[in-house]
């Protein structure tokens, strides 16, 4: 089977769908068209949007917006505030409500009590870990590179034991940009040397999180604290 380029997929679901649909939709959508199931389609879709902090795709290539609710439109058809044809004059912005930096704080508190969770969690290195020790439930996870001794990759999933113990130890880089990513930067040329990789020198941690608004936040909290290796040098590299 070709390869599937992701964001002209949801782009395919989108307009099929009437332009706008959840989440869940697409993913039905794509299911039955292509008889897969495209358990990650979620962090797809808000990566493609306009207002993603920390997408691997370019300004250019995010098609999606997201209109509230786990539901997105593609940018091109929603509905842009009319433009008055008035002269008007300019109203000065009002100053930040002080009562912003107490939710600011709170916010920022919340995500660091968390990422304190995920850090106190067992470590498992990937040669070792049972598939029963990995719930196929929703979560955030870390992943370690044993052998410099550094976090290198973060990210969420609506299933942990899929997405690292079948897309990232042992799948491809078409369905792993952990997997795309750690083969560059190793100078891995093949998947074998990449799994090789993987299971003789990473580990991971995680920790279950149900609600998908508070996943991709953490997400991006870990990528803007810890920096992990691998996703700096991805968003780099769509970057460029």
């Amino acid at each position: 089977m070709a390869a599937i380029n992701l964001k002209e997929v949801v782009t395919e679901a989108l307009t099929a769908l009437g332009g706008s649909a959840t989440a869940a939709d697409v993913r039905e959508y794509l299911r039955t068209k292509y008889g897969k199931d495209w358990k990650h389609v979620e962090t797809v879709m808000d990566d493609l949007s306009v207002e993603s902090e920390s997408s691997f795709f370019p300004p250019e290539e995010r098609v999606l917006r997201r209109m509230g609710q786990g539901k997105y439109a593609l940018k091109e058809i929603t509905n842009p505030e009319p433009i008055s044809t008035e002269l008007t004059t300019e109203k000065p912005k009002p100053a930040a409500s002080a009562a912003v930096q107490p939710v600011l704080e709170e916010t920022i508190a919340s995500y660091a009590e968390k990422l304190k969770q995920v850090l106190n969690q067992p470590t498992h290195r990937f040669a070792e870990v049972a598939s029963d020790q990995v719930p196929a439930t929703s979560g955030v996870y870390l992943i370690h590179d044993n052998k410099s001794n550094q976090t290198i990759y973060t990210a969420e999933t609506s299933n942990l034991r899929t997405h690292l113990l079948q897309q990232h130890e042992g799948g491809d880089i078409e369905w792993s940009q952990f997997r795309k990513a750690l083969g560059e930067k190793n100078n891995l040329d093949n998947e074998a040397r990449i799994s090789e990789y993987i299971i003789g020198n990473c580990s991971f941690q995680f920790l279950t999180v149900e609600n998908l608004e508070e996943r991709m936040g953490l997400k991006h909290f870990i990528i803007a604290v810890l920096a992990p290796t691998l996703n700096t040098n991805l968003k780099s590299a769509f970057s460029q």
